[in-house]
């Protein structure tokens, strides 16, 4: 949607591995991703990047305990810093119901309206279901 100029903005999460294939995306500039993941410990590494037209800015994400509310809360933040008012969050099926539970508390009594897109993929393994599964009970219980 992006690539084809129906979202103005892209705005990317991204992780520890990922940063290594930004540069696909053919970007006039990293938005100075390359010198925060040089400067940040691999454990650590974990940004909120947003692409305007041709231009990238990227900032840290302090990760906790539950990742997936941590980059809610930083999207939120973002989101309240900027004149954007609909969001489209893409994810996997699995881990879409955490993510959204996590971005509508994060965002709170928000005027931003919110839509939820599952990408088709293969069924993972049953493992990784009930993993999901478990943090989405434990997300849902955590209620912060």
């Amino acid at each position: 949607m992006w690539r084809f100029g129906y979202a103005r903005r892209l705005i990317l999460s991204v992780g520890r591995f990922e940063w290594r294939k930004f540069g696909d995306l053919g970007l006039d500039s990293d938005g100075g991703l390359e010198a925060l993941v040089a400067q940040t410990p691999p454990e650590k590494r974990h940004f909120l990047v947003s692409i305007y037209r041709q231009q990238a800015s990227c900032s840290l994400i302090r990760t906790g305990r539950l990742g997936t509310r941590s980059e809610a809360r930083a999207l939120a933040e973002y989101l309240r810093e900027s004149s954007i008012r609909s969001l489209i969050v893409v994810s996997s099926p699995f881990h879409l119901r955490r993510a959204s539970l996590s971005l509508r508390r994060a965002l709170g009594k928000s005027d931003v309206r919110l839509t939820f897109i599952a990408v088709p993929e293969q069924m993972p393994p049953s493992c990784e279901v009930w993993s999901e599964f478990r943090k989405y009970l434990a997300y849902l219980l955590c209620n912060v």
